[in-house]
């Protein structure tokens, strides 16, 4: 993730600026950086400040830093155009800082800055005290290392970088048999890394390491995978840019579209989707799959590395960009899947909502469908006890005039490391980000968690018009998380809402309405309730038993309340940090929550969305049951002497 080569000179960036620019250019048409944040990173002594800028005629970044006192602001770094990062170095432990960051541009353009300052407090040095230097070692290892089979011979290895001054990555694998031993590298910011020529059948594993400039590695957490054996057709391939339907799938020679994919797939095999835009003009969700893999061999459909292909709904025409319709043992890895909402014009939305609520009072009722209810991925069981064994992970969902993810009449469905935002605006069946509703028993399994909703990001799910369907005369939903109607088939089994961040949210942040044996840990819900509804929270129950929170950050608007209890029983919100909102309701049970906290998030935007200042309340105070392993960014937990309280693992 290393962006941030200085400038030694200011003179050497002026004439840089002079030479790509033209004098004409007006600096401030583009705009000052935005979502700038601080944080200790990647030592106590350090800091790294990032930003975002959509500015065309920037040249480069200037950072400059004062104490809180007032002081004059001194400029620590100047970096090129292209960085959105700076490492500012050798700072006093258990210090304040503040920050600001100006775009620069031609020698007669004044810098814009950042139209607020951010604020950094460095933690203690000691160990004694939590930190060690081990800890950050480990924070800046790379992430989410996933190793891909590409044929009997191949294996791509992809994964996230999470290390700001990397000079390179070096790649080890473990042979059936050996150790450890070094195959390659590859230099800062690639990460990706093709490895071929090895056995058919096998089993190989890899780490990668981080190398830095001071010559110490950060090694992340190794990955597998076991080659198909020679001649078997195991992955295939889609190339909506080059491949054809009569092509047989291989990398050379791909399919063109989805969904012949899916009719050719069989358990256990894997289809590797190029980028591109994929689209259906007749069908009605543009990846439909109703064929299952089997336990231990599940089909899967993935991103080929490095690459997102985009799956495109049209309005009138697909109801979901994919769906999962009875069937079971299904993998949705890597998509992004952009919705329609953009097509639609909010009286056509209304047009189409006051059909649907003369249509609910049919008999038969009569359903609104592929202008205003079209979700983004969708999982459901048509048949009771055909659709379970689901995965969706890894996606991003966006501008859903429906639901971003919705999982409808399934069991062990895991919903893990999604983007979804800008969903449910014109639906009028009462949609949300993530949603769970109505699962059955495939078992009767009560010990491990059969439903997941894990390390999401969800934003601007709302719902613009009353949900039609229930005769409701106000917004109900388009909250960030709801798990909903867990009593209409009994389910008995165990739920988790873990490490997610869900805010500016019309509706509640998580919600749960007759739901059961449900525990939502170290969550950040922040400022829902962005649309006046009934019940609304940060986190809520209403109609709940056998429900923990634990361990979340709620922060709220001050018209609103922070949480929701009620009609429920044995429900325990404990340990929690709660900040703003015009109430908190207590459990029976509850203990340990710090109420009118302020969490000291450094930012609540960009590539460290709701970190956590070093002096939080919430670093190091997390109750110790229950705890994610790794945060929603994939950073270890905990670091430090205990886990932080929220989503996010910070110093």
């Amino acid at each position: 993730m290393k962006r941030n080569s200085v400038y030694l000179a200011i003179s050497l960036l002026c004439s840089l600026a002079a030479a790509s620019v033209p004098a004409s250019a007006q600096l401030a048409d583009a705009g000052a950086p935005y979502d700038v944040s601080a944080r200790s990173y990647p030592g106590p002594q350090q800091a790294i400040i990032s930003w975002e800028s959509s500015a065309p005629a920037v040249t480069g970044f200037r950072v400059e830093r004062r104490l809180p006192s007032g002081g004059a602001w001194n400029v620590v770094g100047l970096v090129d155009g292209a960085a959105r990062n700076f490492i500012d170095a050798e700072l006093k432990v258990e210090t304040t800082y503040e920050y600001r960051v100006a775009a620069l541009g031609p020698e007669a353009a004044a810098p814009v800055f950042s139209t607020a300052q951010v604020s950094l407090t460095t933690p203690a040095a000691a160990a004694g005290k939590g930190y060690a230097k081990a800890d950050y070692d480990s924070a800046a290892a790379p992430r989410r290392l996933v190793v891909q089979p590409l044929n009997s011979t191949d294996l791509m290895l992809e994964w996230s970088d999470a290390t700001p001054d990397e000079t390179e990555f070096k790649i080890q694998r473990r042979d059936p048999g050996r150790h450890w031993h070094t195959i390659g590298s590859v230099g800062p910011n690639v990460t990706l890394y093709r490895d071929n020529g090895l056995q058919s059948g096998a089993a190989y594993e890899y780490r990668v390491t981080a190398l830095r400039p001071s010559g110490r590695g950060a090694t992340g957490l190794a990955a597998g995978a076991t080659l198909p054996p020679a001649g078997a057709a195991n992955v295939f391939y889609v190339d909506i840019k080059t491949g054809s339907n009569n092509n047989p799938g291989t990398e050379e020679r791909p399919w063109a579209t989805l969904q012949k994919a899916h009719g050719m797939l069989q358990p256990g095999q894997t289809v590797l989707v190029r980028k591109g835009t994929y689209t259906s003009t007749t069908n009605y969700t543009v990846l439909l799959v109703n064929r299952s893999g089997n336990e231990g061999a599940p089909i899967t459909y993935r991103n080929f590395p490095g690459e997102r292909p985009l799956v495109k709904t049209t309005k009138g025409v697909n109801n979901h960009g994919i769906e999962i319709r009875d069937a079971a043992y299904i993998v949705i890895d890597g998509f992004e899947v952009e919705g329609h909402v953009k097509q639609v014009t909010l009286a056509e939305a209304k047009v189409q909502n006051e059909l649907a609520l003369a249509y609910s009072k049919l008999t038969p009722q009569k359903y609104i469908g592929a202008i205003v209810d079209s979700n983004g991925i969708s999982v459901t069981g048509k048949t009771i006890k055909k659709t379970h064994h689901v995965v969706v992970r890894n996606n991003i969902v966006r501008d859903t005039p429906g639901g971003g993810i919705a999982a409808n009449f399934t069991d062990y469905v895991t919903i893990d490391n999604n983007r979804v935002s800008n969903t449910s605006a014109y639906s009028p069946y009462g949609t949300s980000g993530i949603s769970f509703l109505t699962p059955y028993n495939l078992d009767t399994n009560t010990g491990g968690y059969k439903l997941v909703v894990s390390n999401n990001t969800v934003t601007g799910a709302s719902n613009l018009f009353p949900c039609s369907c229930f005769g409701f005369k106000q917004q109900t939903d388009g909250n960030g998380i709801i798990i909903d109607s867990f009593n209409k088939f009994a389910y008995t089994g165990r739920t988790l809402v873990a490490n997610n961040i869900v805010h500016n949210n019309g509706g509640r942040g998580i919600h749960a309405l007759n739901a059961n044996y449900l525990d939502v840990f170290h969550n950040t819900a922040y400022r829902n309730g962005t649309i006046k509804i009934t019940g609304e929270g940060e986190i809520t129950l209403q109609k709940t038993r056998f429900v923990r929170v634990w361990n979340n950050i709620m922060v709220a608007n001050a018209d609103r309340p922070a949480n929701l209890y009620t009609q429920s029983t044995d429900g325990d919100f404990s340990h929690n940090i709660v900040f703003g909102g015009n109430r908190f309701t207590p459990t029976p049970r509850a203990v340990n929550n710090r109420l009118a906290t302020d969490p000291l998030f450094t930012a609540t935007g960009g590539a460290f969305a709701f970190q956590l200042a070093a002096n939080s309340p919430a670093v190091n105070s997390a109750h110790n049951e229950g705890v994610p392993v790794v945060d929603v960014y994939a950073a270890p937990r905990p670091r430090g002497a205990a886990a932080d309280v929220g989503a996010v693992e910070s110093f």
